[in-house]
């Protein structure tokens, strides 16, 4: 069956599965007027399966009309509670809903807002943030401008919210999740996270997004935009450091992360074109071949080189990155990385020495706050004690943001650099995405 029937019918599966859903009652909405009192495992898990056909939707971003009134379809539907397994049996606890604005709310009056919701409740509320974005990315491309980068920036405001409040409940110690797929939901939502943050900011960024800087846009906030681009690539970058530089099993890493790692791969490509010293109409020295963003980038690619075994859908976003990465503009001089086995664990370094594994529970918060510090030094790990816990072998850790040039202010075609017209971020965020379908 060729690829683009099989994405229609996955499409069509799709949307069947969630009405399907509907038509079975299992997106039964709380009322304003008493306590959602079901609670049985039955329920739970009917429930669940509800939000995950939501889920798909979402990021296959199809069926269309589905994504416009993604808010409204599950607003009031209980989020996943968290199930416990008790000597009396299994007990659900039911805490939070959203309602059609995308705001939290308590479903039993008795229990305090905030509560631990559980993983897979912190999840659904940033894939909700995700599904408009995607949205908004889609309509805005061809002419971003104020207006539109303002719906842009609220939602942008909203996963920030939305990322203090899980990690505020993740570092109170009352986490009831089964620790396996608790973490796993929470890799996948931090994951998100850093790509609401990069795709609602790189509409205005030229470099970023091919288009033209809007003159209704002020020179600072298109600056502050690019700045967070960067950042929030660099922190989805170190964020995946256990499976690019330590020891974490590969195979492990869900689809949607592995494209937010060539989402982060294509920003930290792209913004490492844009260095002076790389010069221009083609001509680019050893610094630049070289440049501190270039050994992620290859990192990456040989992360997306072991996971497009697992999932079809990330072949292409390897082809993309293992292709830019081969032309000779920036084939590597100094050493070859080495070539994944199969099967094997992690992803080849451009060492062989052996990587220390990120610490258990570190703080990705923390590691955000030292990313913006002008003169915290970045060990990767985010806790700030990098002689105990050692570092995540990032080769970007010392890497400033502070720029003294306007590096995002061309696009490639306007620095001379036509070579690689069409490598911006967000037009193969687009087609990525539509790999999933």
């Amino acid at each position: 069956m060729p690829m683009n029937a099989w994405g229609t019918c996955v499409d069509k599966f799709t949307a069947l599965a969630y009405r399907s859903c509907h038509l079975l009652g299992y997106s039964r909405k709380s009322t304003d007027n008493s306590d959602y009192s079901d609670e049985s495992l039955e329920s739970e898990l009917s429930r669940r399966c509800f939000w995950a056909c939501w889920t798909s939707t979402c990021i296959v971003m199809e069926p269309e009309p589905y994504i416009k009134l993604a808010w409204q379809e599950v607003g009031l539907v209980p989020l996943p509670g968290l199930i416990s397994n008790t000597s009396s049996g299994y007990t659900i606890t039911l805490n939070q809903t959203m309602d059609e604005n995308w705001i939290s709310r308590s479903l039993d009056r008795r229990i305090s807002s905030d509560s631990y919701p559980g993983s897979a409740a912190i999840l659904m509320k940033m894939v909700g943030v995700w599904a408009k974005i995607q949205q908004l990315c889609k309509e805005y491309t061809s002419a971003p401008n104020a207006q539109n980068f303002g719906q842009l920036e609220r939602l942008s405001h909203l996963a920030t919210s939305l990322y203090d409040e899980s990690t505020t409940l993740r570092n109170s110690g009352h986490q009831n999740d089964p620790t396996t797929e608790g973490e796993s939901l929470l890799l996948i939502h931090d994951a998100l996270y850093h790509q609401c943050q990069i795709a609602a900011h790189w509409m205005i960024v030229p470099l970023l997004s091919g288009i033209p800087s809007d003159l209704t846009i002020r020179s600072d906030k298109q600056r502050e935009s690019a700045d967070t681009v960067l950042k929030h690539a660099e922190l989805l970058e170190r964020l995946l450091a256990p499976y690019l530089y330590g020891r974490s099993d590969i195979s492990c890493l869900p689809p949607l992360v592995g494209f937010g790692a060539f989402v982060a791969g294509i920003v930290l490509l792209a913004t490492e074109i844009s260095r002076p010293d790389c010069g221009v109409n083609g001509s680019f020295t050893k610094d630049c071949r070289d440049g501190p963003r270039l050994p992620a980038v290859r990192t990456i690619v040989h992360l997306l080189d072991h996971l497009r075994v697992y999932w079809r859908a990330l072949e292409r976003p390897w082809e993309t990155l293992n292709s830019a990465l081969s032309t000779d503009s920036f084939r590597y001089k100094r050493h070859a990385t080495p070539t994944i086995v199969r099967g094997d664990r992690r992803a080849a370094s451009s060492s062989d020495c052996e990587h220390p594994e990120m610490p258990a529970g570190y703080n990705q918060k923390e590691l955000e706050a030292q990313l913006c510090s002008s003169t915290a030094p970045l060990n990767g790990n985010g806790l700030g004690a990098p002689d105990e816990l050692g570092r995540s072998d990032s080769p970007i850790d010392q890497v400033s943001l502070s720029r003294d040039y306007d590096w995002y202010s061309l696009s490639f075609a306007e620095a001379g650099l036509e070579q690689f017209a069409g490598l911006e971020p967000s037009t193969l965020f687009q087609q990525g995405w539509r790999a999933f379908g």
